[in-house]
């Protein structure tokens, strides 16, 4: 995922933690040290934010999955390790870096949407706001998730730099069309045109 999706996931994250809000990153693609060190390369705050790094370690490329396919010995264990820390932090904001993780734990497309509609009831269950990323292209389009999302943003970069639109939000209206989008250090700031 881009930096620009994970800056907006962090910043929603510093945003819950500065109201006291117990807020979660649960990242599966990039270590929790890194997004930490880049953070501070952009001077932001990220005290009060509880990491789960999902990540894979330097060892698992000596793991040999003979028997099984690795989807279904890592999906048990990626789960426990989540409930584990929702339960034990119960958070009210959560970002998750990448949703698209979850495609390649599970056999097919039906399991795949079972099982991310009950993870994010789940969550919603607890009280908490999940702000997720995906990563779509055209062999893995992702219209089960645009389905189960209350709202969509998409970002993107072109020859004239970072820029956002709203595709969907759910009981509330929004400025349609693409919007620049400027990175600083107060933060995300959104530019109407």
């Amino acid at each position: 995922m881009g930096p620009a999706e994970q800056l907006w996931g962090l910043q929603f994250l510093i945003e819950g933690a500065k109201k006291g809000e117990r807020v979660l990153f649960i990242t599966l693609t990039e270590s929790a040290e890194y997004i930490k060190e880049n953070s501070k390369n952009l001077f932001l705050e990220i005290e009060g934010i509880d990491f789960l790094d999902l990540t894979p370690s330097s060892e698992y490329y000596r793991s040999a999955y003979d028997i099984f396919h690795p989807g279904e010995v890592e999906r048990e264990r990626i789960f426990e390790e989540i409930m584990r820390k929702v339960e034990e932090i119960k958070p009210q904001r959560v970002f998750i870096d990448s949703i698209s993780e979850f495609r390649r734990l599970v056999p097919d497309a039906f399991v795949h949407k079972r099982q991310v509609i009950s993870f994010i009831k789940f969550l919603n269950s607890i009280g908490a706001t999940v702000l997720f990323t995906s990563e779509t292209t055209q062999e893995t389009p992702d219209q089960d998730l645009e389905f189960i999302a209350d709202g969509i943003i998409e970002l993107k970069r072109d020859e004239n730099g970072l820029k956002i639109t709203v595709r969907k939000t759910r009981g509330s209206d929004f400025i349609s069309g693409w919007h620049r989008m400027e990175i600083g250090e107060e933060g995300i700031k959104i530019c109407l045109f």
